[in-house]
């Protein structure tokens, strides 16, 4: 990406410097025993950016993610979770790992309405530094499914590594969502908002607010061809005089799509 506001990454502040990023993740579902579900995930992410100096930090994360969860009801499902992240920023320098357990539920409010709610204890271990933090987690989504959209808003505060200045920060997010099935409506919609602030844990570092807008509309011309015009808003705030940046990014777009069967 050719500036930093096209990352969604906590704790990197917006710079006209070109940014990599690549992010991979795999997941594993399993049905224990007729009410007992067993969850497992790995992800990995890697940041880097093009100009060595700016006082942009990258590095790589990985994270494992492992939940159970029991239904004790038709619509009601509880259980417990457990998270581990390993970060490796700036060349190798900075080091940190993330401990995070607590409890999880999931519940049906009507036969189209859903929630799910995770809250538990972070443990922060910088290990570069001889620091450790502790603190509690929290996260709430709330979704909405009709005919043709689905709706969304969720709420989250967490320890988390931050890639611009290769620390740690505690964030808070609020985002919001709509997505309409793409084999469902001809003419569709896809947007999403979030606020997300970052404080850091380094002394003399700056906190940063950010506001993500992104938005499609499309036209599904054909099965395989559609047409898209979309709008990007990005403003982040680090709360001094003159530290607000807005950036907007407006284009038109085809996207081509041909299923294809692996054997």
């Amino acid at each position: 990406m050719p500036t930093t506001d096209e990352i969604d990454v906590a704790g990197v502040r917006f710079s006209r410097t070109g940014a990599r990023r690549n992010a991979f993740a795999g997941q594993l579902h399993a049905r224990l025993t007729k009410f007992t579900d067993l969850s497992v995930k790995y992800d990995n992410t890697w940041v880097s950016f093009d100009r060595t100096d700016t006082i942009l930090t990258g590095g790589a994360v990985n994270g494992v993610t492992t939940g159970l969860s029991r239904r004790v009801g038709p619509q009601v499902a509880i259980g417990a979770e457990y998270a581990v992240r390993f970060a490796d920023l700036n060349e190798g320098t900075r080091q940190l790992t993330f401990h995070d357990a607590g409890a999880t539920a999931q519940i049906g409010l009507s036969a189209r309405t859903s929630a799910s709610f995770g809250a538990g204890y972070s443990y922060l271990d910088d290990r570069s530094l001889h620091e450790t933090r502790t603190g509690p987690y929290f996260r709430a989504e709330l979704t909405h499914g009709t005919e043709h959209a689905t709706l969304g808003a969720a709420f989250e505060r967490m320890f988390v590594p931050s890639f611009g200045f290769g620390g740690s920060s505690q964030s808070q997010q609020v985002r919001g969502y709509i997505r309409m099935p793409l084999n469902r409506n001809r003419m569709y919609v896809q947007a999403s908002g979030s606020w997300r602030r970052t404080d850091p844990f380094l002394v003399g570092e700056l906190p940063l607010d950010t506001t993500l807008i992104r938005s499609t509309l499309g036209y599904s011309a054909t099965r395989y061809l559609r047409v898209e015009a979309f709008h990007a808003f990005t403003r982040q705030d680090s709360r001094i005089a003159g530290g607000q940046v807005n950036r907007q990014r407006v284009g038109a777009q085809i996207v081509i799509s041909q299923p294809m069967r692996i054997q």
